[in-house]
């Protein structure tokens, strides 16, 4: 575990004995489409000539994982936000029951660590 985050967990977990933790880890990532539009036919040797669109599809896609068991949720998105990272957050308390505690370590990227962004219960 992180140092800086150990302390937190310690001084977090000390004052409740009936609360079982998880800890994931988060991240996002875009994933860019370039569509053909048709099959492209050539001659033996020469190089084939495509219509490519050169506007590109973009697809986000934010993963949690837990370490210790590999477990994971993932969202796709349009692009990734505050608005997104906020309903990322309520997922996850929504996925876990009330009796655990989620801790989710995140990069600073402008969309974690923005004061627009409500952290949920739990």
């Amino acid at each position: 575990m992180h140092d800086r985050l150990q302390p937190a967990v310690q001084a977090e977990t000390c004052l409740r004995s009936d609360v079982s933790d998880r800890f994931l880890a988060n991240d996002e990532h875009r994933l860019e489409l370039k569509p053909v539009y048709r099959r492209v036919w050539s001659r033996t040797g020469e190089q084939p000539k495509a219509v490519v669109a050169h506007r590109s599809r973009w697809c986000s896609v934010a993963t949690c994982v837990t370490p210790e068991t590999g477990e994971r949720l993932r969202w796709l998105a349009n692009r990734i936000d505050t608005e997104v990272m906020r309903r990322v957050l309520r997922a996850l308390t929504a996925t876990w029951s009330e009796a655990a505690k989620v801790w989710v370590v995140l990069d600073r990227a402008g969309w974690h660590v923005s004061p627009t962004v409500k952290i949920p219960d739990g």
